[in-house]
Order: structure tokens, then sequence, then C-alpha cells
């Protein structure tokens, strides 16, 4: 019976704090530069994260794209990709999320980071995002799990 409540409560608090950390997150650096992550919380589990990351001044290089997100025991919320070869981990604390590349390459523009720290500006779940390049309203219902719209 022990054993069955702890399984309850585990499989509670996680569902919970994952439906905690949906929401848009920003970071500025100066005037034109930021980073911006949309975090969308799937129906199933884990997360469709979105990022638009611009380096600013004076080059404006761009980087980003979608993540399909889900949790790993080693890693915490991560995108493993074997094929690309790359470890991009995603760290939410309160109302802050981290982002790190461990290793490999997301062939984004000169001067554009992966890493960053965001600020939470809202908890809903976005309902959509501009797609970084072309400026499209891409939704994430039209979303495939896989991450390809």
């Amino acid at each position: 019976m022990k054993k069955l409540l702890f399984s309850f409560l585990a499989l509670f608090c996680s569902v919970y704090v994952m439906a905690q950390n949906q929401g848009t997150y920003l970071v500025n650096y100066n005037d034109s530069a930021y980073a911006k992550a949309y975090v969308y919380k799937k129906k199933t589990s884990g997360y469709l994260i979105y990022l638009d990351v611009n380096s600013g001044k004076p080059s404006y290089n761009m980087g980003g794209g979608m993540f399909n997100v889900n949790y790993d025991r080693v890693n915490g919320f991560c995108k493993i990709d074997t094929v690309q070869n790359f470890l991009y981990k995603f760290r939410f604390k309160g109302n802050t999320l981290t982002t790190k590349l461990q290793y490999g390459d997301l062939g984004w523009g000169n001067g554009v980071s992966p890493n960053f720290t965001a600020k939470r500006l809202t908890r809903k779940n976005p309902l959509y995002f501009n797609s970084v390049g072309t400026g499209e309203k891409v939704y994430f219902r039209n979303v495939s799990n896989n991450g390809s719209f």
C-alpha cells in the first residue's frame, strides 16, 4: 500500500511540476540582442520548445528552432539528437529557464549562443510563435510530435 501511495505521489508531483513550466520566457541582452523561448506543454508528456535567438547589432545573426523535449533520468529535460549528435539541456527553476548545449553544434549564426537564462513573461501555454526567418505564425497544435511544422 505504501509503495502504491508513493508511486501515485511521485506521478502527481512530476505532472504538476511539468504543468508549471509552460509559458513564454525572454532575456534582453541590449537594445537589439535577445533570446525568447515559447514552452508548450504537450498533451501527452514533455514540451515543444521553440527558440528565437538574435545576436543584435550590427549583424543581427539568428538562431533557433523547434525542440521536442522530454524528461531523461540522467539529463533532466533535454533534446538528445543522435543523428546530428548534440545534447541540449533545458532547466526550469522558479520563473527562469536555463538552456545549455552540452555537446555538438546547432548550426546557428555566428555569435548566436544557445546558452542563456531567461525570465518567464507568461504562464499560459502559448498558442503559436512567429517562425524565425519567415515570420510565419505557426500554431503549436499543428506541430507534429517530432517537432516538425
